[in-house]
């Protein structure tokens, strides 16, 4: 596809893949700006439930206007193929940044609150993303965007594009209720981003497994080692919340994402808190050392001016 063009544009290069298409950089030749370009395969393009859930997506985050979740420009058809324009991202994705090792407590809660923020906007329009996962998550310079609504599901729509117990997701990030094939609620996704933030705190699954059966009898049977032992630089608080976030029984997990975007702005303040004083904590000494220049003014200038005074007078010129 590389020089090809779509529509009105003009693919320069391919940027990654997916279940649900194929992403490549390319130039709005309308518009003077650079985009992301989503192509449904041929193959898939010729299935109609495929068809209905790229269509799906393209809805779904067209009627989500917010800073953390990626802008759909445009989705259509061209030659048979279908086709959906998003802004261009530049950054890495979670699963990038989380390769390099446990993410600093400061820069998690910064992207958990965004994050959190994105799906109280998409959970107050009765969509549940479904696919909350570290590759889903794009950290820019500017902050965090929630991508890919290829799995969302319209909670008020008579609409059903899969059969009563079809689980759909990726397997080590899904709730527990999404494994078993219940009805999903917008609890499934916090759940979901639970475990995204293990992995950001630590750098390691929240639920490991070698096949789908291993992951799926972890996350319905087991509890993750709590995140501060694989971590002992974490705050223990943040540990609690993840935790919570991660309860198999939905009932006792946040309930809804601005309750845990709430406690995750309280640790913001006091992660900031903590940051202040150990800069405070740091300002005595270097007082300190300024105090002997400070007595050598507030001393050396009445001496000059006591010396001036006397060689004036010794000379007779006062």
């Amino acid at each position: 596809m590389i020089g090809q063009t779509v529509s009105h544009y003009r693919i320069t290069e391919e940027i990654g893949r997916g279940g649900m298409g194929v992403i490549y950089k390319a130039e709005d030749t309308r518009l003077p700006r650079k985009v992301a370009l989503k192509i449904l395969p041929n193959q898939a393009a010729a299935n109609a439930e495929a068809r209905e859930r790229f269509r799906r997506e393209a809805e779904a985050a067209s009627s989500l206007n917010h800073p953390n979740i990626c802008t759909i420009y445009d989705v259509g058809e061209h030659e048979g193929q279908l086709y959906l324009v998003m802004e261009l991202l530049e950054g890495e994705t979670i699963r990038e940044l989380v390769q390099a090792g446990p993410m600093p407590a400061e820069q998690l809660v910064r992207v958990a609150i965004q994050v959190a923020d994105a799906l109280e906007a998409s959970h107050a329009r009765d969509i549940i993303h479904r696919d909350i996962k570290p590759a889903n998550i794009f950290v820019t310079p500017r902050g965090a965007k929630v991508m890919d609504f290829g799995l969302a599901k319209f909670l008020r729509s008579s609409l059903a594009l899969t059969a009563p117990g079809t689980v759909l997701g990726t397997a080590a990030y899904m709730s527990p209720e999404q494994v078993r094939g219940e009805p999903l609620d917008a609890r499934s996704d916090l759940f979901s981003l639970g475990s995204v933030l293990y992995e950001m705190a630590t750098g390691v699954l929240a639920f490991p497994g070698k096949n789908l059966a291993a992951v799926a009898e972890a996350l319905t049977t087991k509890t993750p080692v709590r995140a501060e032992r694989l971590n002992p630089q974490l705050p223990a608080s943040l540990a609690e919340v993840i935790e919570k976030a991660m309860q198999k029984d939905r009932a006792r997990r946040y309930q809804t994402a601005a309750a845990l975007r709430s406690d995750l702005e309280s640790m913001q303040l006091d992660l900031s808190s903590a940051g202040q004083h150990g800069a405070e904590a740091a300002r005595p000494a270097a007082r300190s050392l300024g105090l002997p220049v400070k007595l050598g003014l507030a001393l050396g200038v009445p001496l000059v001016l006591l010396a001036v005074w006397f060689l004036l007078l010794r000379f007779g010129w006062i």
